[in-house]
């Protein structure tokens, strides 16, 4: 049995489409196996956390940030896409 069908098994308020089980275990797994070292969450999408501006310079978004460091490294193109489909609906 996978993780993730012991996982839907012993809760009943997680749903998961047939289709993405596949991806999601694989997801857990390699968080598992990674560990918190280098695990990394980023939350402040829409400037909730942080300020828009400051002495009248906008700040750039937390998409911005990403996307300009040069030491992180965009394992696929779809993180791209994802990006962009979630700057479109924040602006």
């Amino acid at each position: 049995m996978s993780f993730v069908d012991k996982l839907l098994q012993t809760n009943s308020h997680v749903h998961i489409r047939d289709d993405k089980r596949a991806f999601v275990d694989e997801t857990i797994r390699s968080l598992i196996n990674d560990g918190r070292s280098r695990l990394h969450i980023v939350a402040d999408f829409d400037f909730t956390l942080t300020v828009y501006e400051k002495d009248g310079v906008i700040s750039p978004s937390t998409y911005a940030v990403i996307e300009g460091n040069e030491q992180v490294k965009v394992r696929t193109r779809s993180y791209a896409i994802r990006s962009n489909k979630f700057f479109d609906l924040a602006a």
